[in-house]
């Protein structure tokens, strides 16, 4: 229950959707847990560079899924800069 509040929370204090994607649930979750990518929107750069240091850091990730995950990453959570 206590969890279903704080993700509640989080999609309202960041603006983020609450839709997840099995993709980075299975692939960021592996590691911790996948919520985390959700809360925060960065830049496009920003993204590149999260997700060099996770491979730098054992992340295990098909160039496939890669790219799956750096598409949702740039359309739904990247910070628009004007």
């Amino acid at each position: 229950m206590l969890a279903v509040i704080w993700s509640a929370a989080a999609v309202i204090s960041t603006g983020c959707s609450s839709r997840t994607y099995d993709v980075i649930d299975r692939s960021c979750g592996s590691c911790h847990d996948a919520s985390i990518v959700y809360e925060k929107k960065r830049t496009q750069d920003q993204w590149a560079r999260v997700m060099f240091a996770m491979k730098a850091v054992g992340l295990k990730i098909s160039p496939e899924d890669e790219q799956k995950i750096m598409e949702i990453l740039s359309r739904s959570y990247t910070l628009k800069i004007k």
